[in-house]
């Protein structure tokens, strides 16, 4: 075995500040390996199988570092910053890169940040967890910054403007894919809720390789027809394909093993996660899957990091009368990911577009992300969540409703949007009116039980409090969604 370090580890790269610094790869068994970084060193022998993992002191914010790496051969790492880094990852809307976004030429123009470095993990699928991932550190300027993810960008923006402290961020999304895929197989097959995940895509595995097994005669009788059209001076028919599920990023844990687990013992302050759209068929669900990958990318990190992520934008058309729809239920189903610790969620129902399920406003939404960070982790006292629902009093056909985070509740425009329903769990629209931190509404049914908010996918949010973020969409009945019981097939 060589001298191998992961592409990660690699020039212009942004090391976590004030946390020990992991660093790893893999030699000849036995080689004695030493890391030297700004003064401090640290030395380890490669284990049986040949990988090695060493850990340096904790460095304060600074840079630019050189870490030098010997063993069978040395290997200098140049231009390193220390500071914050984070993880990013999901699907498309987290993929959507700068050149994409709102103003994306005046962005792109303006962006000249030395301290702020990206790395995009290439996309790749895997059946086990994989060592290396490619990819290289970029460099802020606008010769680069067009291909940074933009939500992850100017969350990098706004906590470069009010820490000054370099920002790394690891970017690793797929559009389009479920969460499953970046879960591990461990922690989908010990949920009995999950596990059937796991067991869908053995089996599709195992038909693909009977189906390989079967097709190499298709090839067979290809070959010996390709050889004699070439004999007659013929066209060439072309070679029969075949689908191998093994390879798709849908895959449950392919994206985990591609485009995480190399990156696992990467010094990390927190976790940033867009993505939801492809899971919104099984909100239900939902609910389970994405605390269990929450919980799932903390024990692999050994550390409860910080999780903050983003609700699913506004889409489609609005409804004209109230309606249950799944779009809703996941945004529920992010909702009741905040009850595990140290997470925070950006709602951006303000900001969605009808006929694009990807918001071209990365701008909001990178700096809410961002707001979460300041507040709830670098203790800046800011407000970091829009009016989120406490509790309701219903009087006749009146109905109070009160709120946290609701300092300075105003509207923006008509007050829409409010739903309420008696026990036969028909849904109406109600009227609406702001007293101080408190709405009240207006029903036009007798005894009102239920009150829904923003249950639409295209709801006109115009609620904010005074740091000018919106209410978050909820309800207050626990009547049956319509996902329930919807599975991947």
């Amino acid at each position: 075995m060589s001298f191998e370090i992961t592409s990660i580890l690699s020039d212009n790269m942004v090391l976590q500040r004030e946390k020990p610094i992991n660093i790893w790869g893999k030699d000849r068994v036995g080689e004695e390996i030493t890391a030297t970084l700004d003064g401090t060193s640290a030395t380890t022998v490669t284990a049986e199988d040949g990988s090695w993992q060493l850990v340096l002191e904790a460095q304060n914010a600074g840079g630019p570092y050189v870490l030098k790496i010997t063993g069978s051969e040395t290997k200098r790492i140049e231009n390193i910053l220390v500071g914050e880094v984070w993880f990013c990852s999901g699907q498309s809307n987290m993929g959507m890169a700068v050149v994409s976004c709102d103003n994306q030429d005046d962005e792109i123009n303006a962006a000249n940040n030395p301290n702020i470095r990206h790395i995009a993990i290439p996309n790749l699928v895997a059946g086990a967890p994989k060592f290396n991932t490619g990819g290289s550190w970029q460099i802020c300027n606008s010769e680069t910054v067009a291909s940074f993810s933009a939500a992850a960008y100017f969350f990098a923006k706004k906590l470069y403007a009010e820490l000054q402290v370099p920002i790394g961020i690891i970017h690793s999304s797929w559009g389009g894919t479920p969460a499953e895929a970046w879960i591990s197989r461990e922690s989908l097959e010990s949920d009995n809720e999950l596990n059937y995940l796991v067991e869908l895509w053995d089996k599709n595995i195992e038909e693909s390789e009977e189906k390989i097994l079967a097709h190499s005669e298709t090839i067979n009788a290809w070959a010996k027809t390709a050889i004699q059209a070439e004999a007659n001076n013929e066209i060439i028919p072309g070679m029969p394909g075949l689908d191998v599920p093994a390879s798709s990023p849908w895959r449950s844990s392919g994206l985990f093993n591609a485009m995480v687990a190399p990156v696992l013992n990467y010094t990390i302050r927190g976790f940033l996660w867009y993505q939801g759209e492809s899971n919104a068929d099984r909100a239900c669900e939902y609910r389970n899957l994405f605390r269990t990958l929450i919980r799932d990318w903390r024990k692999n990190w050994n550390e409860e990091l910080p999780f903050y992520f983003v609700q699913l934008a506004a889409w489609q058309k609005s409804a004209s009368e109230p309606r249950d729809n799944a779009w809703a239920e996941l945004q529920e189903a992010q909702t009741l990911a905040l009850q595990e610790p140290n997470t925070g969620m950006a709602v951006i129902s303000d900001v969605g577009e009808q006929h694009d399920i990807h918001p071209q406003n990365k701008q909001t939404v990178g700096e809410r992300l961002a707001l979460n960070a300041l507040a709830q982790l670098y203790g800046q006292p800011i407000e970091y969540s829009g009016p989120v629902y406490k509790s309701h009093e219903v009087n006749g056909n009146e109905i109070t409703i009160e709120f946290e985070h609701a300092l300075g509740l105003h509207c923006s425009q008509q007050l829409h949007g409010f739903a309420v329903a008696a026990e036969n769990k028909k849904f109406v629209w109600a009227t609406a009116q702001i007293k101080s931190d408190k709405i009240i509404l207006k029903s036009p049914i007798d005894s009102p039980v239920e009150i829904r908010y923003n249950w639409d996918t295209f709801p006109h949010s115009s609620i904010y409090n005074a740091a000018k973020l919106p209410m978050n969409l909820f309800r207050t009945d626990d009547w049956e969604r319509i996902t329930k019981g919807t599975r991947f097939e």
